[in-house]
């Protein structure tokens, strides 16, 4: 894993993601009026191909950030500049309903894994948890996708075309993005998804069986005694070593250390005389409480050694293996489950509010004027509250972010079911900051609850319902505003509470 993610790669990327919003995701609202005159369709036809491929990009999720996972981002995203491509110019040919649908269908399998999830995963392989600011500025810059999209797509419309325009944009995928994609580093250990840096703290648990760090210790030990290191010969080395024992003059030295009188000796260095790993176990009474791992070296049985010494070598090996070790499988997927939900429903939202808001407005008593104007300004404050994150916010947990980026737009939604037309900018304002910072946290989140290993494949699985809600979202949410005018606004708002709900019950997840 490399060190840190440099500027420069932060800004090759963040122009490809907004190349790569810009020509699909945001292609659809200024080309599909042409596009379905041309092709003798409405324009519902046009969005019905487009949430054709919002769900196959939910079924590419997954495989994609497994790939991701095992080869790095930099072959998926040069890839799909190349799928990207091969759609748009498919789009272009199109004449009819069928070659509309199968070149929005490729387009989707490149909007499933080279779009922001695919970006993410890149980051994530590369700098692991340090890639918490790389994401926020990737979604800094292409957050002026449709600021880009949307006037070139019309300017190109209405010069050479919707299928020139669908064309340009499919040499824009081959020369610039292609090699925006391809100037972005290696993985260094393909094919290895990075690990935690604490990972090997967990090894060093079973280490209390090497005995050296007593041995040096006594200065006055015998050097013979050493031989004696395994204690389970240690009655019949005791028996061969009594002999030339006597012949170091310190008196308190002989290998029965329990038995002799001299108590200063064995009571300073807890290791009397025989200097080996078994004689700290045995010398005093009170000297068994650090770590009586090796049974008792002397033949007479002393109560106390014999019953700590089997026990707390395989207990201490057992108490910190589980400290790492256990990863619990029902925490993890309830902590799933409520990611799973909290994407779903702010994808539905912001979708929702995408397709619908200047008629939202307007049931809500606001003039189309004033409609339009409350809509400007949700990319402004999207823009925004992302530098604010960048600058102020990555210093807190991103949990606590997220829940407050997820109550803004119920918070809006109230001011402006309250008091109307005056809070309609309030209102947008809101919804825009908000979105802004959760679609940090659709990156940021997996990474500080589960971490980086297997990142790419979980950031797939946990946008599959966040893909499908997306494709839903204008459909439902128009059915909704057409019977309950701005009552529809309870359903965004009551989904936002819930949102926020299922981020306050996430909490660490131990993994």
């Amino acid at each position: 894993m490399q060190t840190a993610p440099s500027r420069a790669v932060i800004a090759r990327l963040g122009i490809a993601q907004t190349l790569a919003w810009g020509s699909t995701y945001y292609l659809p609202a200024m080309l599909a009026t042409p596009m379905a005159r041309d092709l003798g369709v409405s324009p519902p036809t046009i969005f019905a191909a487009f949430s054709a491929a919002l769900v196959v990009s939910a079924l590419v999720g997954p495989s994609a950030g497994r790939m991701i996972d095992r080869h790095g981002g930099r072959p998926m995203l040069v890839a799909m500049s190349v799928v990207f491509a091969l759609g748009l110019a498919g789009l272009g040919a199109a004449q009819g309903v069928i070659g509309l649908f199968a070149a929005w269908l490729v387009l989707g399998i490149g909007m499933g894994a080279g779009l922001y999830e695919a970006a993410f995963a890149t980051l994530v392989g590369l700098y692991g948890h340090r890639s918490r600011g790389a994401i926020t500025g990737i979604t800094l810059i292409a957050g002026f996708a449709s600021t880009v999209g949307w006037p070139l797509s019309t300017y190109m419309e209405a010069h050479i075309g919707w299928r020139g325009a669908c064309f340009a944009w499919a040499v824009l995928h081959v020369t610039l993005g292609l090699a925006l994609n391809c100037s972005m580093p290696r993985r260094e250990s393909d094919g290895t998804p990075p690990a935690e840096a604490s990972a090997p703290s967990s090894s060093p648990s079973p280490s209390p069986s090497p005995s050296p760090s007593p041995s040096p210790s006594p200065s006055s030990a015998p050097a013979p005694s050493s031989a004696p290191a395994p204690s389970s010969s240690s009655s019949s080395s005791s028996s061969s070593s009594s002999a030339p024992a006597p012949s170091p003059s310190s008196a308190p030295a002989p290998a029965p250390s329990p038995s002799s009188a001299p108590s200063p000796a064995p009571a300073p260095s807890s290791s009397s005389a025989p200097a080996p790993a078994p004689a700290p176990s045995s010398a005093p009474a009170p000297a068994p409480s650090p770590a009586p791992s090796p049974p008792p070296s002397p033949a007479p049985s002393p109560s106390p050694s014999p019953s700590p010494s089997p026990s707390p070598s395989p207990a201490s090996a057992s108490a910190s293996a589980p400290s790492r070790s256990p990863s619990p499988a029902p925490a993890q997927a309830l902590a799933s489950i409520a990611l799973s939900f909290v994407f779903a429903a702010t994808w539905f939202i912001s979708t929702a509010m995408a397709a619908h808001l200047p008629r939202l407005l307007q049931a809500g008593g606001a003039t189309l004027a004033t409609a339009v104007t409350v809509g400007a300004l949700i990319g402004p404050a999207q823009v925004g509250a992302r530098l604010l994150e960048f600058g102020f916010l990555r210093q807190i947990h991103p949990l606590l972010s997220a829940r407050l980026a997820a109550a803004l737009h119920p918070i809006g939604a109230a001011a402006f079911a309250i008091a109307g037309a005056p809070a309609a900018a309030l209102f947008g304002v809101l919804h825009g900051a908000g979105n802004g910072i959760l679609t940090i946290a659709k990156g940021t989140l997996p990474l500080v609850i589960f971490g980086p290993s297997g990142y790419g494949h979980r950031q797939g699985v946990l946008m599959v319902p966040a893909r499908i809600a997306q494709a839903l979202a204008p459909w439902l949410f128009g059915l909704c505003l057409d019977a309950f005018g701005i009552g529809a606004l309870w359903v965004s708002s009551a989904l936002g509470v819930m949102a926020v709900v299922m981020l306050m019950m996430l909490r660490g997840i131990p993994r």
